[in-house]
């Protein structure tokens, strides 16, 4: 089951609020009704996978914890359900360009966020452990241009697939 959205480049601000109401009144997956909370009952356990590429650097914790908890949410009580996280990671260990790269992302990160996008390294591995899922696979892949950031996909069951919800 695939969901999309508006399509067009850019929305104003008003477009995206009627956007976003528009969906939140029917339930999708980004939608929230008023008994359930985001990911409503028209999506609960009816997706197979939950993707989600270079979003969860630029959330709060609190943002972060929400996502994995609707991608839970959304995903089939079933062995072949999976999530797969991809995102930029720490790059000390890799290679001169992405140690001083690293170096200087976390160092913009701290002193001038917008200048990096709001995005920050992390190692996504713990988070998912943490919540007692199951990491299948976890691999890093390096830059072979600027902005030499070394990127984590992983890929994982939730905990209700691993008997430990």
């Amino acid at each position: 089951m695939h969901f999309s959205i508006d399509k067009r480049p850019t929305l104003s601000r008003t477009e995206a609020k009627q956007v976003y109401n528009q969906f939140a009144t029917t339930s999708h997956a980004g939608g929230k009704d008023a008994t359930s909370g985001y990911g409503g009952p028209a999506i609960r356990q009816s997706m197979d996978l939950f993707i989600s590429t270079y979003c969860l650097d630029v959330m709060s914790e609190t943002d972060m914890h929400s996502t994995l908890t609707l991608a839970e949410r959304t995903l089939k009580p079933s062995s072949d359900s999976k999530v797969i996280l991809a995102g930029i990671t720490w790059g000390y260990r890799d290679s001169i360009q992405t140690c001083v790269m690293t170096a200087v992302w976390e160092f913009l990160y701290k002193f001038n966020r917008k200048r990096v996008g709001g995005c920050r390294p992390q190692m996504l591995e713990p988070y998912l452990k943490s919540r007692g899922w199951e990491v299948l696979e976890c691999k890093r892949t390096l830059p072979d241009s600027f902005p030499w950031m070394v990127s984590e996909v992983i890929c994982a069951r939730p905990p209700s697939c691993c008997g430990l919800n």
